[in-house]
């Protein structure tokens, strides 16, 4: 049975590539879904540029990129979706006033569906890997009955969690990869989202921009507006206005939980 790797560029997905390279699991060929150049983190589309990729083939390891691309031939990307003044639809999992989050229609748009398209024609009754670690087993799902594949999960097999990821990763010499994400996804953390303020302010100031957009979208419909940050959904604040410029000692926010991992989004 054939094996393929569900990529994020994550640091669970860089050491299940490390662990391949070592032959301690049996994934040949690792699958990265693009959800569009604009949308990807930079700092993750950088990593698998100049770290991912060349590894993998000095390893022997097969790459295989996949997108949505639509009837007319067009490569989707998610951010384009969702500043189009033609688009009708917010895709992301933005939060309802009260910190209710919408559907994850992003995740099987521009991840799910693209692989498994990808593997229906390539690869069918193989074995898709996901890089789920033992801190996070709850996300460990079978695979559905209509899909053309059954799902591992490696890093559970071996009892590796994502503190030995990282030491995986670090021994290998590779650089610690950056968090996997879409640069505006909804569910980052309060954290994740003042660090961004703090470093890189110019995307916050997009993902500001971002939000205004879909709110007004959803104004012109006559519907109540959403939020990219939970904290600003629960108070009716954007994140100019809600997202400090630094952390605090003791963050109201400090249990927060990271929806975005490894398992929602393939990664």
């Amino acid at each position: 049975m054939r094996h393929i790797f569900s990529c994020g560029g994550g640091v669970q997905s860089t050491a299940c590539l490390v662990l391949a390279a070592q032959g301690k699991i049996p994934y040949r060929t690792f699958i990265f879904a693009n959800v569009g150049d604009k949308a990807e983190s930079p700092h993750t589309v950088s990593y698998i540029r100049l770290v991912l990729k060349p590894y993998a083939k000095k390893h022997g390891i097969d790459w295989v990129d996949v997108a949505w691309v639509d009837r007319s031939g067009r490569k989707r990307d998610l951010y384009e979706d969702q500043v189009s003044d033609g688009s009708n639809r917010i895709q992301l999992p933005a939060f309802l006033p009260g910190g209710m989050p919408m559907r994850r229609i992003c995740t099987t748009d521009y991840k799910i569906k693209p692989i498994a398209k990808w593997i229906k024609a390539n690869a069918p009754g193989c074995t898709l890997g996901v890089g789920i670690s033992t801190d996070e087993p709850h996300r460990a799902k079978p695979a559905r009955d209509s899909d053309s594949y059954i799902k591992g999960y490696p890093l559970i097999d071996l009892g590796i969690d994502r503190s030995m990821c990282l030491r995986i990763v670090e021994n290998e010499g590779l650089p610690q990869p950056p968090k996997s994400s879409c640069w505006f996804c909804p569910y980052k953390t309060t954290e994740q989202w003042t660090i961004m303020r703090r470093s890189d302010p110019e995307l916050f100031a997009s993902a500001v921009n971002l939000e205004r957009i879909i709110q007004g979208r959803r104004t012109a419909r006559g519907k109540d507006s959403v939020y990219l940050s939970a904290i600003g959904a629960r108070r009716g604040v954007n994140l100019a206005d809600v997202i400090p410029d630094q952390l605090g000692l003791f963050p109201e926010w400090i249990d927060e939980q990271d929806g975005c991992e490894s398992g929602y989004c393939m990664t």
